[in-house]
C-alpha cells in the first residue's frame, strides 16, 4: 500500500493539463450518422463521463484543466498555431489528434540537443 502525501491521488493531481474536451467529445458523438445511432443507441458514448470531466476530477483544481481555444481545424507543421498544448514542467499534453504537430514540436523542444 502506498504511503505519503500522494497516496490515492492521480499522477495528474498537482499538474496543469489538457485532454479531449467535453465540447469535442460530445460534438463527435452528436455527429455520428443516424442509422448507427438508431441501431446502437449510446454505443459510441462508451464511458459515463466525458474525458474532460474524468481528468478534471483527478486534478487539485478544475482550473488546472485547459480546454484551449475552439478546435475548429487540425494543425499542421506550418499551422502549429491552430493546435493547443499545455506543458507543465516535463509533462506535455494535447487535446486531440488535431493538435499533433504542435504537440510534436513541444515534445521535441524538451529533448536534449544531442538526442538525435
Amino acid at each position: 500500500m502506498a504511503a505519503g502525501p500522494w497516496a490515492g491521488r492521480s499522477v495528474l493531481y498537482d499538474r496543469r493539463t489538457t485532454g479531449l474536451t467535453k465540447d469535442l467529445e460530445l460534438l463527435a458523438w452528436r455527429l455520428t450518422p443516424a442509422p448507427p445511432r438508431r441501431c446502437l443507441g449510446d454505443y459510441y458514448r462508451t464511458y459515463p463521463q466525458t474525458v474532460q470531466d474524468e481528468v478534471t476530477g483527478q486534478l487539485r483544481s478544475a482550473l488546472d484543466f485547459s480546454a484551449g481555444p475552439p478546435a475548429l481545424l487540425r494543425d499542421s507543421d506550418r499551422l502549429r498555431f491552430l493546435g493547443s498544448t499545455v506543458r507543465d514542467g516535463r509533462y506535455p499534453s494535447a487535446r486531440w489528434p488535431g493538435d499533433a504537430h504542435r504537440f510534436a514540436h513541444e515534445f521535441s523542444s524538451m529533448l536534449p540537443a544531442d538526442a538525435g
